[in-house]
Formats: structure tokens, sequence, C-alpha cells
């Protein structure tokens, strides 16, 4: 999602809060707002142009599958 250049464990702080929203049965909406949030606010990114949705409606499928 745009910051894997600068260090091996960029994301590993949003893995247990991504985890807990997954396991939940989100919609592909609500990841999509994680994730979109985490970009912006947690990082500095700008999200819009790093495939965001399509990503989110991967997970949530994912999700749904294993729930």
């Amino acid at each position: 999602m745009g910051v894997s250049d600068l260090v091996d464990d960029e994301y590993n702080c949003i893995l247990v809060p991504l985890w807990r929203l997954l396991s939940s049965g989100p919609t592909r909406a609500q990841v999509s707002e994680f994730l979109w949030t985490e970009l912006e606010d947690h990082f500095g990114i700008e999200p819009q142009g790093h495939e965001i949705d399509p990503f989110a409606d991967q997970l949530a499928f994912w999700s749904a599958t294993w729930q």
C-alpha cells in the first residue's frame, strides 16, 4: 500500500486491529474505511491511487468465506 520500501515490518501495527475487523464479518466499505484511515492518519500517506477498494474487496470476500 505504499510504504513497504521504508521498513520490513511497516504494517505490523495494523495486523491485530485488521484481524479483529475481519473476524467480525465486515462489509467491504468497513474494510476500505479502516485501510483508508490507517494510511491517511497513521502512515501519513494519501490513500488515493493505492488500490484500497480492490484490496478491501478481496479482504472482505476472504473473511466472509472463513466465517
